[in-house]
């Protein structure tokens, strides 16, 4: 879509498609959508049903009464957050080249997005402080299950098994593997017994890793956290689950805003400093069912620091 100065509308609102375009960007480039599905949110409550009894079938002779059992519902609620980014650009950046500028903002807020939802569902960490988002929000990254990288680089393949064995002895069918580049590097260098890479297929630096050890994958720094120089590194390398047990979807997109006058990021006035502000807004909601059955997290032997 070619970007055009026109696309500041009134209330220094730009037009909905670039708003639109960011939170696609964000999805593309992100972890947890590439192995999940989004659902709808809404603004209020969003009640997640659970399953704690299952109703049973059973064989009766002819003539006898039909048995009855119990099929029991619980509830999660989502919680529900709003992800901003916000910067300044010089008004003689913006007026040298404002299609240029206006893209090069659309796809750094995007992959900002796409950082900001992996560390929330995965971690529960706010992208620019490292802090915790939310008491009351959990993560992916809550599951007690763990497989510890063997010092064996050859044994990678058995310590991703190990981790699906830990999903699977809660009779849960794992689906799904999020990759951290540094397991990555580890996967390219791992041989067989005959010296036969295990993954010839896997390159360093790939954002997909196709299927690993018949698991979807996706791959992403932000598995481990060190999304950022200064960002602290969970020691987690990769983690195998059941992806669709994180609920999670899009409340609404706010379109992006041009802000010409006062003071919001902090910096000082802006006509003062010559300076416009762009602020994009997305309202989005998670929670990770069964977290400590459904997923197992890889992780280094100990965590460091980013």
């Amino acid at each position: 879509m070619p970007l055009q100065t026109s696309h500041f509308q009134e209330h220094n609102l730009l037009d909905k498609k670039i708003s639109n375009k960011i939170w696609d960007i964000a999805v593309e480039n992100s972890v947890v959508p590439s192995l999940t599905t989004q659902e709808p949110v809404i603004i209020g409550d969003n009640v997640v049903p659970t399953v704690e009894s299952r109703p049973r079938a059973s064989m009766i002779n002819e003539g006898a009464p039909k048995r009855a059992s119990e099929l029991r519902f619980g509830s999660q609620k989502l919680y529900r957050g709003k992800a901003v980014v916000m910067t300044e650009v010089s008004l003689e950046t913006v007026l040298a080249n404002p299609v240029e500028t206006l893209r090069i903002i659309q796809n750094s807020f995007g992959t900002a997005l796409a950082n900001q939802i992996d560390l929330a569902i995965i971690h529960n960490r706010d992208a620019l402080t490292g802090g915790q988002i939310s008491q009351d929000a959990n993560c992916v990254g809550d599951t007690t299950q763990s497989v510890v990288l063997d010092e064996d680089v050859n044994r990678v393949k058995k310590d991703i098994n190990a981790a699906q064995a830990l999903v699977a002895s809660h009779s849960i069918a794992p689906d799904g593997i999020a990759l951290d580049p540094a397991l990555i590097a580890r996967m390219v260098e791992a041989e067989n017994q005959l010296g036969q890479e295990l993954y010839p297929n896997l390159n360093i630096g790939a954002r997909q890793a196709g299927v690993v050890n018949g698991l979807r994958s996706a791959v992403g720094d932000t598995v481990s956290g060190r999304v950022y120089e200064d960002s602290d590194d969970t020691g987690v390398r990769g983690i195998v689950g059941r992806w669709d047990a994180v609920r999670w979807g899009k409340t609404t997109t706010i379109p992006m805003r041009k802000v010409e006058y006062g003071d919001p990021t902090g910096n000082g006035d802006l006509q003062a400093r010559n300076h416009v502000a762009f602020i994009s807004e997305i309202i989005f909601g998670w929670r990770v069912l069964d977290v400590d059955r459904a997923f197992a997290s890889i992780t280094a032997a100990a965590p460091t620091e980013g």
